[in-house]
């Protein structure tokens, strides 16, 4: 498809003029990158009316030679009405599933921009290309100003805008730094003693015979390390908790810089990050993200939609924001 692209490109001359019509971003792309010119109409259609947008060239070449987006296969996203858009693959797998639990007859491309700091771009040019579009970040994308700040420019927002969410960012920032060092020091602390026991225990001679034993002790250190790792940053407890264990005053903070967010197409998690969305249907947060992910998709198809639960909150307030009952 993508050959078929560029063969079509190539074809087009001062006297032969080309109408493609396709669905394959496999195609669009071939063509980008042979065509010095060309207009791309995206069609939509919903319920009896036709729109038709013209899609900037250079937005969508900027997608189709970056081989990061690339990968992602972040071009697909034109070919849909509305797009979800995450920090890493896992991410994109539950929203999906979940997504499609809360609304299955929904038209949504979810898509993994490969970090947090490519959300925002790619989000800003799904709607710039017309598509109702959200990205979606963790709590902690809070944690670094100049990260966020780049954010907020990828998001199109207004001088006073910015300067509104970028205070209440430092305000938030302020409060998890100063956080008692001494409470996150005995939290590792016991974090290492537990793993000192669960070591000592396991090392038996007869473990120490068994080679497959002995990588599953070698497995439990790397990954204690990496959670006693994290406990001792100040941003730990806020990856897992979210918004919860701020202030009053401060909750009120990131409820007014998250709507403002919104709007202009970044949503924030308010509970703190993936693994914390199912806590209150049986699966107990972790750092240990593909142990979780597993057991959360096997978990999704048994669940029932209960607006009381966290997960089905914060998909109903995303499908808000794509308008996908409209």
């Amino acid at each position: 498809a993508f050959r078929i692209g560029e063969l079509l490109a190539e074809n087009v001359s001062d006297l032969r003029q080309m109408f493609v019509a396709t669905h394959s971003s496999d195609v669009v792309q071939g063509m980008l990158g042979r065509a010095s010119e060309a207009t791309i109409v995206r069609l939509d259609r919903v319920g009896d009316k036709n729109s038709f947008r013209v899609l900037d060239r250079a937005d969508l070449k900027s997608i189709a030679v970056d081989p990061l987006l690339q990968s992602a296969r972040v071009l697909d996203g034109i070919f849909y009405p509305a797009a979800m858009v995450v920090e890493a693959d896992s991410d994109a797998r539950f929203y999906h599933a979940t997504s499609h639990k809360l609304s299955p007859k929904a038209d949504i491309h979810t898509v993994n921009a490969q970090n947090k700091q490519t959300v925002a771009r790619v989000a800003s040019l799904y709607r710039k290309l017309g598509l109702r579009c959200t990205g979606i970040v963790d709590f902690d994308v809070l944690n670094d100003p100049g990260e966020f700040a780049s954010q907020l420019d990828a998001l199109g927002m207004t001088a006073a805008e910015k300067e509104d969410v970028a205070s209440g960012r430092d305000a938030i920032g302020a409060f998890v730094e100063k956080q008692p060092v001494l409470e996150r020091a005995d939290t590792a602390t016991s974090k290492l003693r537990n793993l000192l026991a669960v070591v000592e225990s396991g090392m038996t001679e007869s473990c120490r015979q068994d080679t497959a034993c002995v990588e599953g002790i070698l497995r439990k250190i790397v990954s204690s390390c990496a959670s006693t790792a994290n406990a001792s940053r100040p941003w730990s407890s806020f990856k897992e908790h979210g918004r919860d264990l701020l202030s009053k005053e401060l909750q009120a903070t990131f409820d007014r810089l998250a709507q403002i967010c919104a709007r202009h197409g970044l949503y924030l998690n308010p509970y703190g990050e993936l693994e914390s969305l199912l806590v209150d249907q049986g699966i107990e947060y972790t750092t240990d993200k593909k142990a979780w992910i597993h057991r959360a998709l096997a978990l999704i198809p048994n669940l029932q939609i209960d607006p009381s639960k966290r997960m089905w909150t914060l998909l109903a307030e995303i499908h808000g924001l794509l308008r996908i009952n409209d």
